[in-house]
């Protein structure tokens, strides 16, 4: 009888509490997955910048340790102009008893020409490349630099090139536009954010006079100064050509946030 009444307390699970306990787990999880791969992104993207990082160093110590030499025009050396001596002709004797021609230079009075040897210029040789890392963290992407924003909490690498496996996983450099701190039109692209990072997510935040800071993978470090933002449609190229201004520009494009649009960030290099 004791037993039969333990057995009736007891309460048996229904389906639908089974059901409405899975439901909120589903949704526990479906909140916690986006922040888990952000903080599993950051982690990654810390450690890919500790790369570039000691990439760079390791090319600085390289140039102080073995710095390039200046490019020095070939020695031309003086041209050899060899002294050839003709063997004298010696002339048939007459059989009519009369006196034989002159010949060479007893007949013209001119001396014979001299052939002049040139030698052949001497090949300058190539510079040698700074090799570039490629971090396993980029899926072989070519890395070029690192840009940094103070003002909205930004610090990624910039690879080279800005199809979608480029900007996928970091800030990509148009390839046709001029390189970092060069005179002409750098322009960079990044996507507006998504699970695998911030990326250009918070540019619209930027304001004139904010410093954008970029550094090749030499270690050479440029500061552009914002002078302001525009959107444009995704036709408006022109945004990325040359401006003609014989100046250092750098040029930040994005989606605007219907992805419809452009969201473009103009800024130059600060003056040393």
């Amino acid at each position: 009888m004791e037993e039969k009444e333990k057995n009736t307390g007891k309460k048996k699970l229904s389906p639908r509490r089974i059901i409405g306990i899975l439901i909120i787990l589903i949704g526990i999880g479906v909140c916690v997955y986006p922040l888990a791969v952000q903080a599993y992104n950051k982690y990654r993207q810390e450690k890919m910048l500790e790369e570039i990082r000691d990439e760079i160093e390791k090319n600085q110590a390289a140039m102080l340790t073995n710095p390039p030499e200046p490019t020095k025009e070939p020695a031309i050396e003086p041209t050899v102009i060899p002294t050839l001596t003709p063997e004298p002709t010696k002339s048939p004797e007459p059989t009519d008893g009369t006196s034989p021609e002159p010949t060479g230079t007893e007949a013209t009075g001119e001396p014979t020409a001299t052939p002049t040897v040139t030698p052949e210029p001497t090949a300058t040789p190539e510079p040698t490349a700074t090799p570039t890392p490629k971090s396993n963290r980029l899926n072989g992407q070519e890395v070029i630099g690192i840009i940094e924003i103070d003002a909205i909490d930004l610090i990624y690498p910039i690879v080279e090139g800005a199809d979608s496996a480029e900007i996928g996983v970091a800030i990509g450099h148009m390839s046709e536009t001029a390189a970092i701190g060069e005179i002409g039109n750098c322009a960079l692209a990044g996507h507006r954010g998504g699970y695998s990072g911030p990326y250009f997510k918070d540019l619209h935040k930027l304001k004139v006079g904010d410093t954008i800071k970029l550094t090749n993978i030499l270690g050479e470090e440029f500061e552009y100064e914002v002078s302001g933002s525009m959107v444009v449609e995704p036709t408006e190229v022109w945004v990325v050509e040359d401006t003609g201004e014989g100046k250092a520009v750098l040029t930040l494009v994005t989606c605007e946030e219907d992805g419809a649009q452009r969201l473009i960030i103009r800024a130059y290099l600060k003056e040393k």
